[in-house]
């Protein structure tokens, strides 16, 4: 893929040109059918250093980049900067002065169960949603919980 063809990808253009907030990246399974998973988050030196290593030029030549959908500084603070490789596999997030993070772009499948969910009933599905929230929120609570157990068992 070229730059000029990524940048014709209604993903790519999206979270780049949009500023699209780090909290907001599961929107692009419904919209998109992709989603991003989380390579690695580094300071620059760390983006250097794995773009050397995968083959990649670094996304901030001051004159552009043509491996990278803009390539150019990424902007940070108030909104995230983006930027995304040519070939859309990667897509970099730059959320403050030297916090970075590579995320590698995925074709959304949705699993059994969700599809399963999809079948039924708006208001059931609400219901499924609720209750799949509240049990992955119990899930929490018991890890935060054996956390805390396995802190208190090494200081006893």
């Amino acid at each position: 893929m070229s730059k000029e063809k990524i940048r014709q990808t209604d993903w790519a253009k999206h979270i780049v040109e949009t500023f699209l907030p780090i909290n907001q990246i599961e929107s692009l399974k419904n919209k998109f059918g992709i989603q991003l998973e989380l390579v690695f988050r580094k300071d620059w030196r760390g983006v250097m250093s794995w773009c050397s290593k995968e083959g990649y030029s670094d996304p901030c030549y001051a004159g552009g980049c043509s491996g990278w959908y803009n390539g150019s500084p990424l902007v940070w603070g108030g909104v995230c900067g983006w930027d995304v490789t040519s070939d859309g596999k990667y897509a970099l997030c730059r959320m403050a002065y030297e916090d970075y993070r590579m995320f590698k772009v995925l074709e959304y499948v949705p699993d059994p169960q969700e599809k399963a969910i999809e079948s039924f009933p708006d208001e059931v599905q609400d219901v499924l949603k609720s209750l799949q929230s509240q049990i992955d929120e119990l899930k929490e609570n018991q890890k935060e919980i054996l956390q805390l157990l396995k802190s208190q068992q090494k200081k006893g």
